[in-house]
C-alpha cells in the first residue's frame, strides 16, 4: 500500500514535544557584555526578569523576551534563551562579525530532547533574519502558522539543531520551514528537523527580481511530511548532502532556474519514506504536488557543474527516481548511462521506520543506507542528526568511502546495546556493606564495551571491561540512599547510562512489628496483617504468618502485607515470624478477632402470647420455655444469621421470677435476662446466638406470664450476597444526645401521641445507633416506640412506663440517611433521656467485630461470685476482671453484659465503663428501693481489662451476666 501524509506520524511528533521547564545553564554576564560573554533570557525561580532594569540580561536578572535580548546582542555574544514559550515573531536585525557571531540558542541540541525553548509556538512567522550575517541559531523549536525561518539577504547564517513544525497538515498551507531567499550566501542548515509545511521542507533562492542564493548548504537534516522536501531556485553551488527526505508530497530535491554546481549526496529521498511495515498513513497533497514528480529534480539549467551520488532513492510508484537536464531516469543505472551521474545511488526501500522526533525515519539496521555513504563528501558531518557517533554496523559491509561505515541519511543507526538494569545484590544491609553491582545488558553486536562505575560515596569511580564489579560501603547513611551510576562507553563514543541505589543502614537488630485489622468491609471474617513497621538494617528476606486457626504458615515472601479469610468468628493469635538478609529472625503475635457485622432491621414483633403472635396463645408457665423461631421472621434471613437482638418484655406476672434467653437446642444457662416481680411489666433488650434449629428459647422460672419480643436486628459473617452488607460497631461513650428535663427549646415534655426527633448519625455510612433510654416522670402509664425518622411507625415498643417510673433499656434503633431516630410517646407525658453508646456503620473501623457468647455469670454480690459476697455502697465502685475470662479474650474492647441490680436500700443509679477512664455522667441501671432492675449494657474494657460499676446511693446487689464481646 502507499504511505502518502504522515498524519500519524505528525501527530505523534508534535505530541512528544511537551513544554518542559528547565534551569537556566551555569554562568552569569551582565547585559552588553563583552564579545564572549552570555545574556540570558527566561525566569528564574524567583521570577525576577526584566527587559528594562539596571543588569538585566545577566542570570540573576535575565530578560523576559528573546526579541530584546538579541536586539541587545553584540558581536560574539551568547543569547542563552531557557526552557518556555515565547509568543511572537523574533526578528534578527544586526549582526555578528567573522569569527564572532552572535549566537542565539537553547542547547547543543534541539529543544525537545532536553526541555524546549519555544519561538512563535503560536504566531505567523518563527524567526526572521533580515540582512545580517554571522548569525547562528541552534537547538530552539518552533511552531508556526507560517514560515518557521526567513533569511533575507543574510550571509554567514547557520541554523541549526533546531526544530520546526506547522500546525496544519501539509496540505492545508503553502508554508515553508525554512527560506533562504535570494541575495543570501553561504547559509547553512544542519542537524534540522522540519515537518508539516505545504510549501517545501527548506527553499532557497526565488524569482529572478530577488537574485541569487548562493554556497548553501543543507546537511544532516530529516524533512518529513512537507509539500516538497527541498526546492532551489537560482541556488548555485548548493550542498544537499545527508539528509532524510521523506514522506514529503512532492519531489525530495528540486533545483531549479540556473542552481548550478550543486552537489546532491548521501541523500535519502523516498516519496513513501516510511518502510511499508510502518502505521504511518497520508492525508493527500497540494495539487502542485500530483504523482508523477522525480524524488530528484535538476533542472537543464542547474544541471552544468552539478554532481550526484551515493544517494539511496526510494521513488513513488509510477514516478521516475530521477529528471536530469528536462530527462527522466526510472533507475540509478538509467541515470549514469545517460550521464554518468549517480554511479553509486540505489534504488530500494530504505526500511525508515516510524517514531517521534529524533527516531522517525530512523533506517532498520539492514537498510541499505548503512554503512554505504561517502564519508568525504564536501558538507557530510562527522556526527549525525542528535550528534550520534558514525557506527559500523557489524556483518554489514562497509560500501562507503572514507572509513566506509557512514550511513546515508541524517541518521545513523546506533549500537542497539542497551543497559536493561543494574542489580546490587544486596539493595540494603547496616555498615559496612559489601555489595556487588551487575548491570544486565543486551548486546546484540557484541560491541566491546567499557564501564564506568560511580557508586555515589565520593570513592574513586571504578574502570572495568566487566559488567560486574565489588564495593565496599564504610559508612552509613541512615536516611539517604547511595545513587549509583554505571555508564557504558561504546566504540564509536556511544554511551549508555543506568542508575540504581544501595541503602546502607547502621547496624541494629531485627524488631517484628505487626498491626492487625479488618480488610474489607464486605468480608466480615476477612484480616490482614501489615508489618510494614518491621526495622532491621538488612531487608526482609522471608515472612511467613501462622493465622492461628490450624492452617498452618502461610509464607508471604518478602512482602510485609497479607490478607486472610477465616471459616469461622472468633478470636485468634496471629504469629509472624520475619527473617532478613543478615540470617536473624524474630517473631510477634497479636490476638485478632474476626466477627460478625450489625444488621439493623424496622423493629418488628415476633413474639407476643397474649395474641398468639410467634408462640400459643397462652401465658408461660413455671419452668415453660417458648420455642421462638426467629430465622426467616421479622427481616431475618432463613440462613446466616448469628445471633438476633431482640427486645423482650414481660408482664402480668402471677409471681416474682426471671426469664433466661439462650439459643435453642442447647442447655440452659443458669443467668436471668430479665428480674421481675408480681404484676411488673418489664422490659431488656437481649442479644442472643441462634440456635442451629433458628430458634431461640425464652424460660420461664415461677408463676405465669406473657412474654413479648420485637426483633431489632442481627449479626452475620456471611458475606456470599445472600444477605445484606452489614455494619460495624464503633464505640463512643457514652455521650447524652438528649435530656427533656432541661427545658427550653427541642427540651420539653413529650406528649401524649407525639415524638421527638434525635440526630444521633455520624456521616452517610451510620446505619443504626446503639442507645441508652430513660423515660422518667410519666404523668400516665405508656410506652416508647424507636425507628428510623420517615419510616412508618412499627407497632413495637423499647420502653413500658408507668405514671412516675423511671425505666431505661438499651436500644438498637435504626437511623434515617441524615442519622435520625424518631421517639414516640403513647399516653401522657413524659421525660427522655438518651445516652448514645456507638454507631453500626458500613465504614470499617478497628475493634469493630462482634463475638456472642453462651451467657455465662462474671458477677453476683450477692452470692459472692466474682466480688466480695457484700452490697456495693453509696459512692463505690466496683471493678470486674472480664478480659482473659468467661471466653472473653485478652484482646476485647468491650463486653456486652447483663446488669442487674437488687435490693437498693435507697433510690439510685449504676453507671457501667471502662476501668481506668473518666466515669461519664450517665446511668446503665435506674433503681428504687428494694426493686430487681435488670439492663443490657455495652462496656468498654480498660486497659488492665476490668470494667468498673459505680452505684450512686444506698447499697445494692449486683449481678452481671456477659452475653458477649467486641474484639
Amino acid at each position: 500500500m502507499r504511505l502518502r501524509r504522515p498524519v500519524a506520524l505528525l501527530g505523534s511528533i508534535l505530541l512528544s514535544g511537551s513544554l518542559f521547564q528547565l534551569a537556566l545553564p551555569v554562568g552569569s554576564a551582565a547585559a552588553d557584555g563583552a564579545a564572549g560573554s552570555t545574556i540570558y533570557v527566561g525566569t528564574t525561580a524567583g521570577d525576577v526578569c526584566s527587559d528594562t532594569a539596571a543588569g538585566r540580561g545577566s542570570q540573576q536578572t535575565p530578560y523576559c523576551t528573546p526579541q530584546s535580548a538579541v536586539d541587545a546582542a553584540q558581536p560574539g555574544q551568547t543569547v542563552q534563551i531557557a526552557s518556555g514559550q515565547y509568543k511572537g515573531e523574533l526578528d534578527v536585525t544586526h549582526s555578528g562579525e567573522p569569527g564572532a557571531p552572535i549566537t542565539i540558542t537553547h542547547g547543543d541540541n534541539w529543544g525537545l530532547r532536553s526541555g524546549a525553548a519555544w519561538i512563535n509556538y503560536e504566531g505567523a512567522q518563527g524567526i526572521v533574519l533580515t540582512g545580517v550575517h554571522d548569525v547562528v541559531v541552534r537547538g530552539l523549536s518552533m511552531l508556526t502558522t507560517g514560515d518557521a525561518v526567513q533569511l533575507t539577504d543574510s550571509s554567514d547564517v547557520t541554523v541549526e539543531n533546531t526544530w520546526m513544525q506547522h500546525t496544519s497538515p501539509a496540505a492545508g498551507n503553502a508554508a515553508t520551514g525554512i527560506a533562504v531567499g535570494g541575495g543570501s550566501s553561504a547559509v547553512t542548515l544542519a542537524h534540522d528537523w522540519v515537518t508539516g509545511y505545504g510549501n517545501a521542507g527548506v527553499a532557497v533562492g526565488g524569482a529572478a527580481t530577488d537574485g541569487a542564493a548562493t554556497g548553501t548548504t543543507v546537511t544532516g537534516s530529516v524533512l518529513l511530511g512537507n509539500g516538497a522536501g527541498i526546492v532551489a531556485t537560482d541556488a548555485p553551488g548548493a550542498r544537499v548532502v545527508g539528509n532524510t527526505l521523506a514522506t514529503n508530497c512532492g519531489s525530495a530535491l528540486v533545483l531549479g532556474g540556473g542552481s548550478s554546481g550543486a552537489l546532491i549526496e548521501n541523500n535519502i529521498a523516498s516519496r513513501d519514506g516510511v518502510s511499508s511495515s510502518a502505521a504511518v498513513a497520508g492525508s493527500g497533497c497540494l495539487p502542485a504536488t500530483a504523482a508523477g514528480a522525480p524524488e530528484l529534480n535538476v533542472s537543464a539549467d542547474s544541471a552544468p557543474g552539478s554532481s550526484l551520488d551515493y544517494n539511496l532513492v526510494f521513488p513513488q510508484a509510477g514516478s521516475p527516481a530521477y529528471r536530469w537536464n528536462g530527462v527522466d531516469y526510472p533507475t540509478a543505472a538509467a541515470l549514469t548511462v545517460g550521464t554518468t551521474e549517480g554511479t553509486h545511488d540505489l534504488n530500494s526501500d530504505p526500511q525508515l521506520t516510524a517514531g517521534t522526533v529524533g527516531t522517525a525515519g530512523t533506517p532498520a539496521a539492514t537498510s541499505p543506507a548503512v554503512d554505504s555513504a561517502d564519508a568525504n563528501a564536501p558538507g557530510e558531518t562527522p556526527l549525525a542528526l542528535n550528534n550520534l557517533p558514525r557506527v559500523d554496523v557489524p556483518g554489514t559491509p562497509n560500501t562507503g568511502t572514507g572509513s566506509g561505515y557512514v550511513d546515508r541519511g541524517a541518521i545513523e543507526v546506533q549500537d542497539p546495546f542497551a543497559i536493561t538494569s543494574v542489580t546490587p545484590s544486596e539493595v540494603q544491609g547496616p555498615a559496612p556493606l559489601a555489595v556487588t553491582l551487575t548491570a544486565a545488558v543486551s548486546n546484540p553486536w557484541g560491541s566491546p564495551v567499557s564501564y564506568h562505575y560511580d557508586f555515589g560515596d565520593g570513592s574513586q569511580p571504578v574502570d572495568s571491561s566487566s559488567a560486574s564489579v565489588d564495593h565496599t560501603y564504610a559508612t552509613a547513611r541512615p536516611f539517604s540512599s547511595y545513587e549509583v551510576t554505571v555508564t557504558a562507553n561504546l566504540p564509536f563514543g556511544a554511551v549508555r547510562t543506568a542508575y540504581t541505589s544501595v541503602a546502607v543502614e547502621q547496624p541494629g537488630p531485627l524488631t517484628p512489628s505487626m498491626l492487625l485489622g479488618d480488610d474489607q468491609v464486605d468480608r466480615p471474617l476477612s484480616v490482614y496483617a501489615n508489618l510494614e513497621a518491621t526495622t532491621s538494617p538488612w531487608p526482609v528476606s522471608d515472612v511467613r504468618l501462622d493465622y492461628g486457626d490450624g492452617t498452618g504458615a502461610h509464607d508471604l515472601g518478602t512482602a510485609l502485607y497479607g490478607t486472610y479469610d477465616y471459616q469461622k468468628p472468633g478470636t485468634y493469635l496471629v504469629t509472624a515470624t520475619i527473617t532478613d538478609r543478615g540470617g536473624r529472625t524474630a517473631q510477634v503475635s497479636q490476638l485478632v478477632t474476626a466477627g460478625n457485622q450489625y444488621v439493623p432491621l424496622h423493629p418488628a414483633r415476633v413474639l407476643d402470647t397474649r395474641s398468639g403472635t410467634g408462640a400459643p396463645k397462652a401465658a408461660v408457665g413455671p419452668g415453660g420455655v417458648v420455642r421462638l423461631k426467629v430465622a426467616g421472621a421479622g427481616g431475618i434471613p432463613a440462613h446466616g444469621a448469628a445471633a438476633v437482638t431482640l427486645n423482650v418484655t414481660e408482664t402480668g406476672a402471677t409471681r416474682s421470677s426471671y426469664l433466661s434467653a439462650y439459643p435453642g437446642g442447647t442447655s440452659r444457662p443458669t443467668v436471668s435476662n430479665l428480674n421481675f416481680g408480681v404484676g411488673q411489666t418489664t422490659q431488656n433488650q437481649v442479644t442472643v446466638p441462634i440456635g442451629a434449629d433458628g430458634t431461640v428459647s425464652l424460660y420461664n422460672a415461677s408463676g405465669q406470664v406473657q412474654v413479648i419480643a420485637d426483633v431489632q436486628g442481627y449479626y452475620t459473617s456471611v458475606n456470599d450476597g445472600s444477605v445484606p452488607q452489614g455494619s460495624y460497631f464503633e464505640a463512643t461513650g457514652p455521650t447524652r444526645v438528649l435530656d427533656t428535663r432541661q427545658g427550653g427549646s427541642g427540651h420539653v415534655k413529650v406528649g401524649p401521641g407525639q415524638g421527638t426527633v434525635v440526630h444521633v448519625g455520624l456521616d452517610s455510612y451510620t446505619r443504626a445507633a446503639l442507645l441508652h433510654v430513660t423515660a422518667t416522670g410519666a404523668t400516665a402509664g405508656t410506652y416508647i416506640t424507636a425507628y428510623a425518622t420517615g419510616t412508618a411507625r412499627p407497632d413495637t415498643s423499647i420502653l413500658n412506663v408507668g405514671a412516675g417510673q423511671t425505666v431505661s433499656n438499651l436500644v438498637s434503633a435504626p437511623v434515617d440517611a441524615d442519622g435520625d431516630v424518631t421517639l414516640y410517646n403513647h399516653s401522657g407525658s413524659v421525660d427522655l433521656i438518651v445516652d448514645l453508646a456507638g454507631w453500626y456503620s458500613t465504614v470499617a473501623v478497628p475493634s469493630s467485630s462482634y463475638i456472642p457468647l453462651a451467657p455465662t455469670r462474671v458477677l453476683d454480690t450477692v452470692d459472692g461470685t466474682g466480688a466480695a459476697k457484700a452490697k456495693v455502697g453509696p459512692g463505690a465502685t466496683l471493678r470486674l476482671k472480664v478480659a482473659g475470662l468467661h471466653g472473653v479474650p485478652a484482646n476485647a474492647t468491650a463486653v456486652l453484659v447483663n446488669l442487674t441490680g437488687t435490693g437498693p436500700t435507697a433510690a439510685t443509679y449504676v453507671t457501667a465503663y471502662a476501668d481506668g477512664g473518666t466515669r461519664p455522667t450517665s446511668s446503665s441501671l435506674n433503681l428504687t428501693p428494694g426493686a430487681t432492675v435488670p439492663n443490657l449494657a455495652l462496656v468498654p474494657i480498660g486497659a488492665d481489662g476490668d470494667i468498673a460499676l459505680y452505684n450512686h446511693s444506698g447499697s445494692v446487689d449486683l449481678i452481671a451476666d456477659v452475653q458477649g464481646y467486641f474484639g
